[in-house]
């Protein structure tokens, strides 16, 4: 049966892990229940790997399931291949890996009334998505999402994903894909309020109109939404991150505009900025050093903490113009040319006065 852990698993320790092997089915939470490794990569939770096939957690309406310091291995099964939630979920430096959705549903999935917060964890080597969030309610705090066969992270229905400094590598498909049906271009509109039915309520990403690095910074500007001055974004908060090919797709940048555009991953989280009250933002992030062709793309999060997907690239410019001071005094003389296609605005400019 599922109503005891000592009937559905064995322990099995070696000098510097311990393992605990789940043989009999999915380990059924209807209450509190809190696992902690003490240290990460001490304590594996997987499946007997003969076993029939079924995932590792199983938390239903009201269960409230704790995870920290610990891996998660080996779980295989329509739906959450390693844990499906339609209670509370709360994972702090866990890895879950190695898992098999038969069904593309994640190794995480979490349900209409499910509500997840995920703080530090990997996120890695799964079949299908990593996370797919199916009307649910999910933070994700830092931590790595990479080398998934599906999505990073998926989400329908009216599930709401704040993403907040995650790392993002290799996956098969999107990172963030918003409604599971590839880039979604923006088109200007947001549902207001936290109970959309739109996949994070329909988030726009950010679109930057230039990426100039020199002297250890890159300066950075552009919009959520689009086009420039779209209150409807004021306030959101948009992550900056050095892009990269893997998990890349192509799509308009915006609804209707007829032009293919890569939106890659964010590989490395550069800094943050906020738009305005028209949407729009622009600053300097501390960037040491960046190569030749590099480039940048972001996420953008609301203040219901919808996240959107990452937007296309952007070039940074390595060969930005430097304002160089030219020693000339006030009260100097400037000269400058004057051309026959220069205008005389109020009409009382003498040429012949102008060298």
């Amino acid at each position: 049966g599922n109503d005891s852990l000592s009937r559905q698993a064995d322990a099995r320790a070696t000098a510097d892990r311990a393992t605990i092997v789940l043989t009999g089915g999915s380990l059924q939470v209807s209450t509190a229940i809190a696992f902690d490794g003490g240290q990460p990569g001490q304590l594996v939770v997987s499946r007997e790997a003969s076993a029939a096939d079924f995932r590792l957690f199983d938390v239903a309406v009201g269960g409230d399931l704790r995870l920290a310091d610990l891996t998660l291995s080996g779980g295989r099964d329509t739906g959450g291949a390693a844990i499906q939630t339609a209670g509370e979920l709360s994972l702090r430096n866990v890895e879950v890996t190695d898992s098999r959705s038969l069904d593309g549903h994640g190794a995480i999935l979490v349900t209409a009334t499910g509500q997840a917060t995920i703080v530090d964890t990997a996120i890695v080597g799964n079949m299908g998505s990593g996370l797919y969030v199916d009307s649910g309610s999910v933070q994700l705090i830092r931590g790595t999402i990479a080398d998934n066969s599906g999505d990073g992270v998926t989400v329908i229905g009216g599930g709401i994903t704040r993403v907040d400094g995650t790392l993002w590598l290799r996956n098969g498909e999107l990172p963030i894909d918003l409604g599971n049906d590839g880039v979604t271009a923006n088109d200007g509109l947001v549902a207001f309020g936290p109970t959309s039915t739109a996949p994070n309520g329909g988030m726009d990403y950010p679109i930057f109109t230039a990426a100039d690095f020199r002297a250890g910074s890159l300066f950075v500007s552009g919009f959520v939404g689009s086009q420039a001055g779209q209150s409807q974004f004021a306030g959101s908060t948009v992550q900056v991150y050095l892009a990269s090919a893997d998990g890349s797709a192509e799509g308009e940048t915006v609804l209707g505009d007829g032009r293919v555009s890569r939106h890659g991953t964010g590989a490395v989280l550069l800094g943050t900025l906020v738009a305005d009250g028209n949407g729009q933002f622009h600053g300097a992030l501390n960037v040491p050093s960046v190569t030749l062709r590099s480039h940048i793309t972001g996420l953008a999060t609301d203040a219901f903490g919808r996240t959107s997907e990452f937007g296309a690239w952007q070039l940074i410019n390595t060969n930005a113009p430097v304002a160089n001071d030219d020693f000339a005094k006030t009260d100097g003389v400037a000269v400058v040319d004057v051309l026959a296609n220069d205008g005389d605005i109020d009409g009382n400019l003498d040429p012949t006065s102008v060298t």
